[in-house]
Parts: C-alpha cells; structure tokens; sequence
C-alpha cells in the first residue's frame, strides 16, 4: 500500500512539471502586454505645453472613442473588451449612451454654450494647422 506522502510527493511532482511546461508562455506573454503598453505610454507626451497639445491629445482620445464605438455598434467587434463580459451587448452600450445624451441634456445652457466655445476653437485651431 502506498502512503499519502508518496502520493502527495507524486502529485507536487506532476504540477511542478505542468507549471514548468506553461510558466515561460505566461512570461512571455506578459512580456508582450508590458512592451505593447510601454509603447502606447511612450506616445503620449510627456507634458502639455500649449492648448494647441492639449487639442491634438483630445482629438486623438476622442477619435480613439469613435472607433471603438463604431467596433461596437457597427461592426459588431468585441476584442476590446474580451475580459468584460457587460460589454458583449450592445443594448447595454446603448443604455449607456441613452444616460449619458440625458446628462447632457439635463445639463445648463451655459455648458452647452461653453463646450460650442471650445469646439469652434478646436475647429479654428485644426483650419490653421495646428492640429
């Protein structure tokens, strides 16, 4: 009869040899995620020094939302958000943009006019070139 400790010592054995064999795929890619963030990180710019930066950021966020809105709802592509399983519908996508044009709506005239400010300097800034 074998003893519970040979068996235990069997089984460590067999894990280890497992955990061996998966061990340098995870690292690996972990690796790959560190190096693919570290790269988008090093895009951004390290300080915003005039609106004119600070627009062209903006600009790139808010193009960035677009096309994963339009992966979203368009398309219908959902490898952005693998992990989050409340993105796979877009009747939940579409609930949040329903509250969100109710914020905006419930929101002063004096924000509306504000944000119309901003963006006609945003558009004036990308006439110029600046953007």
């Amino acid at each position: 009869m074998v003893a519970i400790p040979v068996l235990a010592q069997k089984l460590v054995k067999i894990q280890t040899s497992i955990i061996g064999k998966c061990l340098p795929k995870i690292v690996k890619k972990v690796d790959e995620k560190h190096t693919q963030n570290v790269l988008e990180l090093n895009t951004l710019p390290q300080k915003l020094n005039n609106i004119a930066e600070a627009m062209k950021v903006l600009v790139k966020v808010i193009g960035s939302a677009t096309e994963s809105l339009a992966k979203l709802l368009l398309r219908g592509e959902y490898d952005e958000f693998l992990d989050d399983k409340t993105m796979h519908c877009p009747a939940r996508i579409v609930e949040l943009l329903n509250e969100y044009w109710l914020q905006l709506h419930s929101r002063s005239s004096s924000v509306e006019e504000e944000a119309f400010r901003e963006l006609s300097a945003a558009a004036k800034l990308l006439q110029k070139g600046y953007i």
